[in-house]
């Protein structure tokens, strides 16, 4: 029983086999049949029904079991491409997560830029030294950047050089 499910999955491999043997069986009947006369005229029959019917069922045996193996090679690449589309797709998910997260509605960047504004705007201001900014928007927005991880980076202890500080005024 199970031969004959194997003889049905794999059936253009059982084909090309038959043929091959039918293409052997050819060529040595053909040739003994030829051997056996002596007028050449005799002997073409055998040479065109045995040699080159013989051949003919080898090139198609051949043919088919490329093909089985062809096919055997499709099946892998497409369990590849469905486990690769997979990942691919999950990789897509997680990068529009992080970019909503950055982007979306009071986004990491959104945020950022915001509080940038606030403290360009404050440094804009002519205040006098020592005098604290205008309704402590600038003194918020630095409060609020330091509480950003990896916003403030002039910190010691945070990696930065703190050489792309303003001089003071």
């Amino acid at each position: 029983m199970e031969l004959l499910r194997w003889c049905r999955l794999q059936w253009d491999r059982v084909l090309a086999v038959g043929a091959f043997a039918s293409g052997v069986l050819a060529l040595v009947l053909g040739w003994v049949g030829a051997s056996g006369t002596e007028f050449v005229a005799k002997q073409v029959p055998y040479i065109v029904s045995g040699g080159l019917g013989g051949l003919v069922l080898l090139m198609v045996g051949g043919t088919l079991w490329l093909s089985a193996d062809f096919r055997d090679e499709w099946r892998a690449l497409d369990r590849l491409e469905a486990r690769l589309s997979a990942d691919v797709g999950e990789g897509w998910r997680a990068l529009d997560r992080l970019e909503h997260r950055l982007t979306g509605e009071e986004g990491m960047v959104d945020t950022l830029q915001r509080r940038l504004s606030l403290l360009e705007s404050a440094a804009s201001e002519k205040t006098e030294p020592g005098e604290p900014p205008h309704d402590g928007e600038a003194a918020h927005a630095m409060a609020s950047l330091s509480a950003v991880p990896g916003a403030a980076c002039d910190s010691p202890g945070h990696g930065g050089s703190g050489s792309h500080r303003r001089p003071a005024p």
